[in-house]
């Protein structure tokens, strides 16, 4: 239906074509996130699900809830996107804490004196590795916004759906 409907709006004219290309590219700042956002959640509800916890599933619904919640705010307002995607990642520090601080509680019977060792060094490469990243995309989303992820989303998506296709 969009694809037909810019056929239509393109047999107008120049002009009108490149206005409705910009009403909906500015449109999708607003919901191609929280689409993302979407799939997210369904995953992390899905794994939960999958492993029998819906105690879980359900807070991982309500996290992206209130995520998804801010990011609108956020653009009501009219953040800028390297202040929204900032703030995510801060936003994200206490939650992916306490996710981590409620599992070792759920299974401290089961980690030994190595595993408390093993775990300290996993979450120092963890977190020298994440400040990397997000310092990476931090300048790309800067530098270039967020086309260069949608690209590689629709590559990654056609590789897969070739796998597939093939396999």
């Amino acid at each position: 239906a969009f694809t037909f409907f810019m056929l239509i709006v393109g047999r107008l004219g120049p002009v009108p074509l490149a206005a409705t290309n910009l009403a909906f590219n500015i449109n999708s700042l607003a919901f191609m996130p929280l689409i993302g956002c979407g799939i997210a959640v369904s995953t992390m509800v899905g794994q939960r699900l999958g492993r029998d916890d819906p105690q879980a599933a359900e807070y991982c619904t309500w996290t992206g809830l209130h995520l998804a919640g801010l990011y609108m705010g956020a653009m009501a307002l009219g953040i800028d996107r390297r202040t929204a995607a900032e703030f995510s990642f801060f936003l994200a520090l206490p939650t992916l804490t306490g996710a981590t601080a409620l599992q070792l509680v759920k299974h401290r019977d089961a980690i030994t004196g190595g595993d408390v060792q093993l775990i300290a060094v996993g979450f120092l490469v963890s977190f020298v590795v994440a400040l990397a990243v997000v310092k990476a995309f931090m300048a790309v989303v800067t530098k270039h916004g967020f086309a260069p992820f949608a690209w590689y989303r629709i590559v990654a998506g056609a590789a897969a759906l070739a796998f597939l296709y093939l396999r």
